[in-house]
């Protein structure tokens, strides 16, 4: 190979002048841009809210939003994802301010839209701070706060089992029972797995008639025999924590049931018919576990539980 030829083409590619790429900035930018244009040309929120979370946390969407904003200041949507944007960037004041028409908007719905908004955005920056800061800390305590408040405005079932999730995520347990005893009002009420959920909460915040309730709506509820029975006897351990033995022992005799019985509930139920002051119903516990004892020594022993 002519090694003159090799030089000149090395020359040659280094005297062409390489393509400029713009910056990131400049792109940025632009998609900006071409999001205004298509913001204009078509309005629909839910579409928006898509693209704009995709061109994510920056001062240069946050100027494009609050253009926006001043083309539809009574644009909802708009408002919020600034208010976002603002609040990820730190600007607190700049979002109470965005906020704050739609605060003292007519619309009750439209409040607690905001209301709603706020709060999740204040378990956003809460649960992001280390566990056990103070930041964190001051978080979990301003959202024990607010939790109250959502709840008393608020029918949706889904948002009060959440509320009442994240009252027992701040280890607040009456404020998650308040809201279990609203769900319960509530017309057409569904009544599905959280009931033991609440009828535990009910527990630990010290409500034993209450927790005593819901274990029996739990274990009416239950098709697992197991849980059956176990909500069937914790139902009425919550009374007798509580100081309630005759009220235990009289749900105890209310819900009895052939199929809740085994060797370790009816020893249970007949402690609670003596500290009861009722002989008779103790005699009676004592007479089907012996029952059940010599049925289970006749079985055969492969098929002996």
């Amino acid at each position: 190979m002519d090694l003159r030829y090799v030089a000149n083409k090395q020359q040659i590619e280094e005297n062409v002048k390489r393509p400029q790429f713009a910056s990131w900035g400049t792109i940025g930018s632009f998609v900006l841009v071409v999001l205004f244009v298509f913001f204009i040309l078509f309005p629909r929120a839910a579409l928006h809210q898509d693209i704009f979370k995709t061109a994510g946390v920056s001062v240069i969407t946050e100027a494009y939003l609050d253009n926006l904003l001043r083309i539809y200041p009574d644009n909802k949507d708009l408002r919020l994802m600034l208010a976002s944007q603002q609040i990820s960037l730190g600007e607190i004041d700049k979002a109470e301010a965005t906020l704050k028409p739609l605060l003292n908007n007519d619309d009750p719905s439209i409040r607690q839209e905001v209301i709603w908004f706020k709060f999740k955005l204040l378990q956003k920056q809460t649960y992001s701070y280390e566990e056990g800061t103070a930041d964190r800390k001051s978080g979990e305590e301003q959202i024990k706060k607010e939790i109250p408040i959502l709840a008393a405005n608020e029918h949706d079932r889904n948002k009060l089992l959440s509320l009442a999730r994240d009252a027992l995520s701040v280890d607040d347990p009456r404020a998650a029972l308040q809201i279990y005893k609203k769900l319960m009002t509530l017309p057409d009420i569904i009544v599905g797995g959280w009931v033991a959920t609440a009828a535990k909460t009910a527990l630990a915040a010290g409500d034993y008639d209450t927790a005593s309730r819901y274990y029996i709506m739990a274990m009416q509820q239950s098709e697992n025999i197991k849980l059956k029975r176990e909500y069937y006897v914790t139902a009425i351990r919550s009374l007798e924590m509580g100081n309630m033995p005759k009220k235990a022992l009289a749900l105890a005799d209310r819900y009895y049931d052939h199929s809740l019985a085994d060797t370790n509930t009816l020893v249970y139920l007949a402690r609670i018919a003596m500290s009861a002051g009722n002989p008779q119903r103790a005699d009676f516990y004592v007479r089907q576990l012996i029952w059940i004892r010599r049925h289970s020594d006749k079985q055969p022993a492969g098929s002996r539980r």
